[in-house]
């Protein structure tokens, strides 16, 4: 899918780097320079993407963004960091597949996780 060779693209261009200090930049920046901790590189999957949306939540027991889309009426996870290039349907067994998600970010609205896959509260939008 597009989503998918969206991920691979950012994944191939883009070094990720442990993040030293809490900043946000631009799309364009990272582009730039070419690397980016997590946040970063779902920035710009977002922006080239605006179907795909920022997921904040934990890859196993470490904070974690990541893009998320839905294609085929599931929710699918579209992780570009370097180490876990990682495509596909999320589930909502930690145990399974490592990722937790509590808030997702839309370019319309924010959104707060019930617990499941299944949309909770929206907060903005």
């Amino acid at each position: 899918s597009w989503y998918q060779d969206v991920t691979k693209e950012v994944h191939s261009t883009i070094k990720w780097r442990a993040e030293m200090t809490d900043n946000y930049y631009y799309p364009s920046y990272t582009i730039k320079v070419k690397e980016g901790d997590c946040e970063d590189l779902t920035f710009v999957q977002c922006s080239i993407e605006p179907e795909l949306a920022n997921a904040y939540g934990f890859w196993k027991e470490t904070g974690h963004s990541f893009g998320v889309g839905v294609f085929e009426d599931r929710l699918f996870i579209f992780d570009a960091t370097s180490n876990n290039c990682k495509i596909y349907p999320y589930k909502d067994d930690v145990n399974t597949t490592g990722y937790t998600i509590n808030y997702i970010i839309t370019k319309n609205a924010v959104y707060q996780l019930d617990g499941s896959v299944n949309f909770g509260e929206v907060l903005y939008g």
